[in-house]
């Protein structure tokens, strides 16, 4: 079991009802369908493609981040997703595999199946924050 921080894009609202949302979203924003891709290589190409202006080095960071999470977030994970406004934590367990969608905005989402634990806990009772 692995913990991932994933920080999401909520509005406060959705924060205090994170508990009932059933999925968490995966930053892989501007991204088509990951779910063919099989191999590193892949991945780097479609990054090429997507971004033809980007040197080596830009696309080599977004790979390392990218390939970790989507080959590494798995089921039984645990997710610690912040909720700013709260200044709460809202933890929740992977319960699937990796999805594929348009939202609402016709964007490209990234999503896993979670379950939350019932409890949020304070910010504060993980020691200091650090913002990167």
């Amino acid at each position: 079991m692995t913990v991932w921080v994933l920080h999401q894009q909520l509005t406060p609202q959705e924060e205090q009802d994170i508990s009932g949302r059933p999925f968490v979203i995966l930053p892989f924003a501007g991204l088509p369908d990951l779910s063919l891709m099989n191999s590193q290589s892949q991945c780097r190409s479609l990054l090429q493609a997507l971004h033809p202006d980007a040197p080596p080095e830009s696309i080599a960071l977004m790979l390392d981040r990218i390939w970790k999470q989507f080959t590494g977030i798995s089921e039984d994970d645990t997710v610690v997703v912040p909720l700013p406004s709260r200044e709460e934590v809202a933890i929740g367990r992977i319960s699937g595999r990796y999805r594929y969608g348009v939202d609402e905005g016709g964007g490209d989402r990234h999503e896993m199946p979670v379950e939350w634990y019932e409890k949020t806990y304070a910010m504060s009772s993980f020691g200091r924050l650090k913002d990167m």
